[in-house]
């Protein structure tokens, strides 16, 4: 499924403001057994990868305007990168935000797997620190405590690159209860991406997942970015493995 987007038939507008890209590389057929029968990761130098991503969210729908403290909130999600039929997009496995009705109507729009959180983000002596705490009993509660900062002059990801394939996606898959898919086309100006400092306290967002990927994570900054998405619609049935 892809969407001429330069239509101006778009649903929501957003405004994404100090990202964090956090990567590690991770085995594809790890991923694979996490996603639904239709979609399979995609990779790049024979890896999968999987990601987090970390930022400050704007958003409204198309006919309403900003909408205050309701509106404007972090956002925090795990994800990979994936195909259907050799169309490529992002799989989200999870979206923490610390605002209930956010969850409630991307859930029902959308079919992402959004989940409440306790965010604080903060600026301190240059650095944005972000923490995240996802909501749930017991023990084993996902959590990711970092600061960072741009480590120089953004620039246009490069055609062929690593960083256009972690971050140019201009669909998105989802999935109902009943397994089928869903997709809904985005559209952005090309990424302007620096590399990042990070000092990542903390990080057990993955855990649920089953991944512990090693090392230190592939790390980019972006300032800002404007996008507009689309509405969700059915995909095909089909077998892609």
């Amino acid at each position: 499924m892809r969407k001429d987007t330069s239509s101006d038939d778009w649903s929501w507008w957003m405004l994404w403001e100090d990202l964090l890209f956090l990567h590690w590389r991770a085995r594809a057929a790890e991923l694979e057994k996490l996603l639904p029968e239709e979609v399979e990761p995609e990779t790049y130098g024979g890896s999968g990868w999987i990601g987090i991503v970390a930022f400050r969210m704007r958003i409204r729908p198309r006919a309403f305007p900003l909408l205050g403290p309701l509106g404007r909130f972090p956002e925090c999600n795990v994800r990979t990168y994936v195909t259907h039929r050799g169309v490529p997009g992002v799989w989200f496995f999870s979206l923490d935000v610390p605002n209930p009705v956010a969850v409630a109507v991307a859930r029902w729009r959308f079919r992402l797997p959004y989940r409440l959180a306790r965010m604080r983000v903060r600026w301190e002596e240059g650095w944005i620190a972000y923490e995240v705490r996802r909501w749930r009993m017991g023990p084993g509660v996902p959590v990711l405590e970092a600061r960072y900062r741009g480590g120089g002059a953004a620039r246009l990801a490069e055609p062929g690159s690593l960083e256009r394939f972690l971050t140019e996606r201009d669909l998105l898959y989802s999935a109902d209860g009943r397994g089928r898919l869903y997709a809904a086309p985005i559209a952005h100006p090309p990424w302007q991406l620096a590399a990042a400092e990070v000092r990542l306290a903390r990080q057990t967002l993955l855990a649920p997942l089953g991944l512990a990927p090693e090392g230190p994570p592939l790390a980019h900054y972006a300032p800002s970015m404007e996008v507009r998405a689309w509405r969700l619609a059915p995909v095909d049935r089909g077998r892609s493995r």
